[in-house]
């Protein structure tokens, strides 16, 4: 490609990017602003000088794209919520803002979604560090790509009862080297799908609870294999509800 051309396609992209209207507010006075709308601010409503941290949209939210561009623009925030919503898929603008925000935990819970919702949200967080809670949704083994996606991901957990095949999720455990921790209950993966839990190297916590095809002694027995593999100890919940941990 030409010089000049790759210079202008360079110069065009950082126009674009200095027209969004990026503006890091007053936190007391966003909150404001934005519980009058039915946001949820951190957790259990905004308390006086408290910095932004986390923000939740629900079906109650009068939410918009021009919301979430002030959402992510604050640099405290580190927790952004979907629950009882229909996501639709977010513009240019907001992917862009939420893309360099402080986010690092995601939450999916209880929604409307179709896979490019999903995958459109999802790739906003591409190079984020991010814990990623996804629950009551329809996840087939096309959002599991999507998911797969995300490089930088340190935890996840999928729906329980997710419609995901043994195949998919093998595929799914080579593409994430980094991750941490997962949570999967209610599946109907068999002990193939549990064993290729092994192929993520850097686990430290997982819970595993009711699966239809795997018994509690194998599971058990998985844990062990697990943390004689990589020498050293899984917290792991394979027992519900009491819970079992080594």
């Amino acid at each position: 490609m030409n010089y000049f051309y790759v210079i202008l396609i360079i110069l065009a992209m950082n126009l674009y990017n200095c027209k969004i209207p990026q503006v890091v507010e007053n936190d007391s006075d966003l909150a404001k602003y934005l519980e009058s709308k039915k946001y949820v601010i951190n957790g259990y409503g905004y308390k006086k000088n408290a910095h932004l941290e986390s923000v939740d949209i629900n079906e109650k939210t009068d939410y918009s794209d021009g919301d979430l561009i002030r959402i992510c623009s604050q640099p405290n925030l580190t927790s952004l919520a979907f629950k009882r919503t229909k996501i639709r898929s977010l513009s240019a603008d907001a992917s862009f803002v939420c893309s360099r925000s402080s986010i690092t935990e995601l939450a999916l819970i209880n929604l409307t979604i179709n896979k490019n919702e999903l995958c459109n949200l999802v790739s906003t967080f591409t190079n984020k560090q991010l814990t990623i809670a996804l629950s009551g949704i329809l996840f087939t083994d096309s959002e599991l790509e999507c998911i797969s996606k995300l490089k930088l991901l340190k935890y996840i957990s999928i729906p329980d009862r997710a419609n995901i095949s043994g195949e998919s999720f093998c595929n799914f455990s080579k593409q994430l080297p980094q991750l941490l921790g997962i949570q999967l209950n209610n599946s109907n993966l068999d002990i193939n799908g549990l064993n290729c839990i092994m192929n993520f190297p850097s686990l430290r916590r997982v819970t595993l609870q009711n699966w239809k095809n795997v018994s509690e002694d194998e599971m058990d027995k998985w844990v062990k294999e697990y943390e004689k593999k990589y020498n050293r100890k899984l917290e792991a919940q394979i027992i519900d509800p009491v819970g079992y941990e080594r």
